[in-house]
């Protein structure tokens, strides 16, 4: 999982993750990848600190509400 407002940020490490044969699931919303959150889907969430409405820092704790395996 990656989520970043930054729409060329996204795209860009979007684009070279799957290069590099990794599966990519992106949100430019914060919002938008908490409802679709999955427990047990993603191996690794990389959230922008910095996003209107939902930081990165206040995202990964609703996510640890939602699946409590989630650590550091």
């Amino acid at each position: 999982m990656f989520v970043d407002d930054d729409k060329d940020h996204l795209e860009l490490l979007t684009m070279i993750l799957e290069n590099k044969a990794y599966s990519v699931v992106a949100y430019a919303y914060p919002c938008a990848a908490l409802s679709k959150f999955r427990p047990n889907y993603y191996d690794l969430a990389l959230l922008d600190q910095l996003m209107p409405h939902l930081n990165g820092l206040e995202l990964y704790t609703r996510i640890g509400e939602i699946d409590s395996r989630i650590r550091d």
